[in-house]
Protein backbone atom coordinates (compact mmCIF):
# COMPACT_ATOMS: atom_id res chain seq x y z
CA UNK A 1 0.00 0.00 0.00
CA UNK A 2 3.07 2.54 0.89
CA UNK A 3 4.38 1.50 -2.62
CA UNK A 4 1.07 2.29 -4.36
CA UNK A 5 0.89 5.86 -2.50
CA UNK A 6 4.53 6.85 -2.71
CA UNK A 7 4.19 6.13 -6.60
CA UNK A 8 0.80 7.90 -6.98
CA UNK A 9 2.67 11.20 -4.76
CA UNK A 10 5.39 10.51 -7.68
CA UNK A 11 3.24 10.62 -10.43
CA UNK A 12 1.12 13.46 -9.14
CA UNK A 13 4.48 15.60 -8.98
CA UNK A 14 5.47 14.58 -12.03
CA UNK A 15 2.29 15.66 -13.75
CA UNK A 16 2.34 18.99 -11.84
CA UNK A 17 5.85 19.61 -12.65
CA UNK A 18 5.00 19.23 -16.68
CA UNK A 19 2.21 21.31 -16.60
CA UNK A 20 4.03 23.69 -14.35
CA UNK A 21 6.95 23.22 -17.24
CA UNK A 22 4.28 23.76 -20.28
CA UNK A 23 2.95 26.81 -18.72
CA UNK A 24 5.72 28.48 -18.37
CA UNK A 25 7.47 27.47 -21.97
CA UNK A 26 3.58 28.75 -23.08
CA UNK A 27 3.93 32.32 -21.31
CA UNK A 28 7.72 33.07 -22.81
CA UNK A 29 6.24 32.64 -26.07
CA UNK A 30 3.23 35.21 -25.79
CA UNK A 31 5.94 37.00 -23.89
CA UNK A 32 7.97 37.34 -27.10
CA UNK A 33 5.14 37.73 -29.37
CA UNK A 34 3.52 40.68 -27.27
CA UNK A 35 7.49 42.28 -27.26
CA UNK A 36 7.39 41.90 -31.28
CA UNK A 37 3.77 43.12 -31.50
CA UNK A 38 4.80 46.22 -29.30
CA UNK A 39 8.40 46.52 -31.42
CA UNK A 40 6.09 46.22 -34.67
CA UNK A 41 3.76 48.75 -33.45
CA UNK A 42 6.58 51.13 -32.49
CA UNK A 43 8.08 51.32 -35.94
CA UNK A 44 5.20 51.71 -37.45
CA UNK A 45 4.02 54.70 -35.19
CA UNK A 46 7.49 55.83 -36.07
CA UNK A 47 7.78 55.49 -39.74
CA UNK A 48 3.69 57.05 -39.71
CA UNK A 49 4.50 60.23 -37.71
CA UNK A 50 8.02 60.23 -40.37
CA UNK A 51 5.85 60.29 -42.87
CA UNK A 52 3.62 62.69 -41.26
CA UNK A 53 6.32 65.13 -40.35
CA UNK A 54 7.01 65.28 -44.42
CA UNK A 55 3.75 65.73 -44.68
CA UNK A 56 3.59 68.35 -42.75
CA UNK A 57 6.68 70.11 -44.20
CA UNK A 58 5.29 69.96 -47.54
CA UNK A 59 2.27 71.42 -46.98
CA UNK A 60 4.28 74.41 -44.70
CA UNK A 61 6.84 74.90 -48.80
CA UNK A 62 3.53 75.35 -50.20
CA UNK A 63 2.09 77.85 -48.27
CA UNK A 64 5.62 79.95 -48.42
CA UNK A 65 5.42 79.03 -52.62
CA UNK A 66 2.30 80.91 -52.16
CA UNK A 67 3.00 83.86 -50.16
CA UNK A 68 6.32 84.56 -52.68
CA UNK A 69 4.75 83.61 -56.06
CA UNK A 70 1.34 85.27 -56.03
CA UNK A 71 2.61 88.80 -55.26
CA UNK A 72 5.45 88.29 -58.51
CA UNK A 73 2.04 87.17 -60.64
CA UNK A 74 0.43 89.43 -59.63
CA UNK A 75 3.50 92.10 -60.33
CA UNK A 76 4.19 90.67 -64.11
CA UNK A 77 0.49 91.18 -64.87
CA UNK A 78 0.29 94.72 -63.63
CA UNK A 79 3.75 95.45 -65.96
CA UNK A 80 2.88 93.26 -68.82
CA UNK A 81 -0.10 94.72 -68.81
CA UNK A 82 0.97 98.62 -68.86
CA UNK A 83 4.02 98.59 -69.42
CA UNK A 84 4.42 102.57 -70.13
CA UNK A 85 1.69 103.70 -67.95
CA UNK A 86 3.26 102.26 -64.83
CA UNK A 87 2.79 99.99 -62.46
CA UNK A 88 2.66 101.05 -58.77
CA UNK A 89 3.74 98.93 -55.38
CA UNK A 90 3.99 100.91 -52.01
CA UNK A 91 5.18 104.04 -53.84
CA UNK A 92 7.40 102.52 -56.16
CA UNK A 93 6.21 102.56 -60.09
CA UNK A 94 7.32 100.58 -62.85
CA UNK A 95 8.10 101.58 -65.86
CA UNK A 96 9.05 100.25 -69.05
CA UNK A 97 11.46 102.12 -71.31
CA UNK A 98 10.13 102.43 -74.63
CA UNK A 99 13.49 105.25 -76.43
CA UNK A 100 17.02 105.66 -76.36
CA UNK A 101 17.56 109.32 -75.59
CA UNK A 102 18.61 108.32 -71.89
CA UNK A 103 21.86 106.12 -73.06
CA UNK A 104 23.71 104.56 -71.75
CA UNK A 105 22.14 105.11 -68.16
CA UNK A 106 19.34 102.98 -69.66
CA UNK A 107 17.94 101.66 -73.09
CA UNK A 108 14.97 100.60 -74.87
CA UNK A 109 13.23 97.89 -72.86
CA UNK A 110 15.11 98.41 -69.60
CA UNK A 111 13.10 98.65 -66.09
CA UNK A 112 13.06 101.69 -64.81
CA UNK A 113 12.13 102.50 -61.18
CA UNK A 114 10.75 105.47 -59.85
CA UNK A 115 10.41 106.67 -56.22
CA UNK A 116 6.91 108.88 -55.79
CA UNK A 117 8.95 112.40 -54.29
CA UNK A 118 7.69 113.87 -50.54
CA UNK A 119 8.83 117.37 -51.52
CA UNK A 120 11.09 119.77 -53.80
CA UNK A 121 14.16 118.99 -51.78
CA UNK A 122 14.35 115.98 -53.76
CA UNK A 123 14.92 117.03 -57.04
CA UNK A 124 18.57 118.51 -57.96
CA UNK A 125 20.08 118.92 -61.28
CA UNK A 126 21.72 115.78 -61.97
CA UNK A 127 18.46 114.32 -60.87
CA UNK A 128 16.83 111.42 -62.93
CA UNK A 129 12.95 112.50 -62.99
CA UNK A 130 10.11 110.90 -64.30
CA UNK A 131 6.84 113.27 -65.50
CA UNK A 132 4.12 113.70 -67.82
CA UNK A 133 5.39 116.04 -70.36
CA UNK A 134 2.91 118.99 -70.77
CA UNK A 135 3.01 118.99 -74.70
CA UNK A 136 1.74 115.15 -74.98
CA UNK A 137 0.60 114.38 -72.04
CA UNK A 138 3.17 111.15 -72.34
CA UNK A 139 5.50 110.05 -69.41
CA UNK A 140 9.04 110.52 -70.11
CA UNK A 141 12.57 110.10 -67.72
CA UNK A 142 14.93 112.60 -68.10
CA UNK A 143 17.19 114.45 -66.50
CA UNK A 144 17.19 118.06 -64.72
CA UNK A 145 20.15 119.80 -66.24
CA UNK A 146 18.53 123.43 -64.79
CA UNK A 147 16.45 124.25 -62.17
CA UNK A 148 14.17 128.24 -62.59
CA UNK A 149 11.58 130.03 -61.38
CA UNK A 150 8.53 131.52 -63.04
CA UNK A 151 7.08 134.49 -62.95
CA UNK A 152 4.75 133.56 -59.92
CA UNK A 153 7.87 132.34 -58.08
CA UNK A 154 7.25 128.63 -58.85
CA UNK A 155 10.20 126.57 -59.17
CA UNK A 156 10.54 125.19 -62.89
CA UNK A 157 13.01 122.19 -64.13
CA UNK A 158 14.66 122.35 -67.22
CA UNK A 159 14.87 118.35 -68.72
CA UNK A 160 17.22 116.79 -71.29
CA UNK A 161 17.85 112.99 -72.71
CA UNK A 162 21.40 112.39 -72.05
CA UNK A 163 21.50 110.96 -75.56
CA UNK A 164 19.89 114.02 -77.06
CA UNK A 165 21.19 117.09 -78.27
CA UNK A 166 19.22 119.51 -77.16
CA UNK A 167 17.06 120.50 -74.16
CA UNK A 168 13.21 119.22 -74.16
CA UNK A 169 10.97 121.97 -75.09
CA UNK A 170 9.58 123.71 -71.92
CA UNK A 171 9.90 123.37 -68.16
CA UNK A 172 9.04 120.78 -66.12
CA UNK A 173 6.66 122.19 -62.90
CA UNK A 174 6.60 120.12 -59.85
CA UNK A 175 3.08 118.93 -59.51
CA UNK A 176 3.86 117.33 -63.45
CA UNK A 177 6.66 115.35 -61.67
CA UNK A 178 5.68 111.60 -60.85
CA UNK A 179 9.42 110.91 -58.74
CA UNK A 180 12.99 110.02 -59.63
CA UNK A 181 14.77 107.06 -60.91
CA UNK A 182 15.88 105.21 -57.86
CA UNK A 183 16.76 101.44 -59.94
CA UNK A 184 17.25 100.17 -63.59
CA UNK A 185 16.73 96.36 -64.20
CA UNK A 186 17.08 95.62 -67.73
CA UNK A 187 16.77 91.84 -68.02
CA UNK A 188 13.71 92.17 -66.03
CA UNK A 189 12.29 94.72 -68.52
CA UNK A 190 13.02 92.19 -71.06
CA UNK A 191 11.19 89.38 -69.77
CA UNK A 192 8.00 91.93 -69.30
CA UNK A 193 8.44 92.87 -72.92
CA UNK A 194 9.06 89.03 -73.73
CA UNK A 195 5.50 87.92 -72.14
CA UNK A 196 3.77 90.68 -74.29
CA UNK A 197 4.52 88.69 -77.25
CA UNK A 198 2.16 85.58 -78.32
CA UNK A 199 4.58 83.36 -77.39
CA UNK A 200 5.52 85.03 -74.04
CA UNK A 201 1.59 84.69 -73.19
CA UNK A 202 1.14 81.31 -74.06
CA UNK A 203 4.35 80.43 -71.67
CA UNK A 204 2.63 82.65 -68.55
CA UNK A 205 -0.19 80.65 -69.18
CA UNK A 206 1.58 77.83 -69.23
CA UNK A 207 3.67 78.71 -66.56
CA UNK A 208 0.29 79.77 -64.59
CA UNK A 209 -1.51 76.46 -65.02
CA UNK A 210 2.00 74.32 -63.90
CA UNK A 211 2.01 76.45 -60.62
CA UNK A 212 -2.03 76.31 -60.21
CA UNK A 213 -1.26 72.10 -60.39
CA UNK A 214 1.91 71.52 -58.23
CA UNK A 215 -0.04 73.45 -55.56
CA UNK A 216 -3.23 71.12 -56.08
CA UNK A 217 -1.07 68.21 -56.14
CA UNK A 218 0.74 69.36 -53.15
CA UNK A 219 -2.10 69.97 -51.35
CA UNK A 220 -3.79 66.81 -52.03
CA UNK A 221 -0.48 64.68 -51.02
CA UNK A 222 0.06 66.44 -47.61
CA UNK A 223 -3.66 66.48 -46.73
CA UNK A 224 -3.72 63.51 -44.45
CA UNK A 225 -2.09 65.31 -41.80
CA UNK A 226 -3.33 64.96 -38.09
CA UNK A 227 -2.20 65.74 -34.85
CA UNK A 228 0.77 62.84 -33.53
CA UNK A 229 1.97 62.51 -30.03
CA UNK A 230 5.58 64.49 -29.36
Amino acid sequence: MKEKKTNSINNEKEEQSQTVEFSGEEEIASLKKNNIDKFDELESYKLLRKKRKKRAWIRALVWVLVVLITPLIVFFSLVIVKPTTGANFFGYTFYIVESESMRPVFDINDCVVVKHLKSKDDVQIGTDICFVRKSDGKIVTHRVIDIITDEHGEMQYITKGVNNMTADDGAVAFENIIGKRVAVFGALGHIVMFFRTWVGILVFLVLFVLIICGFILSFKYSKDIRAVGN
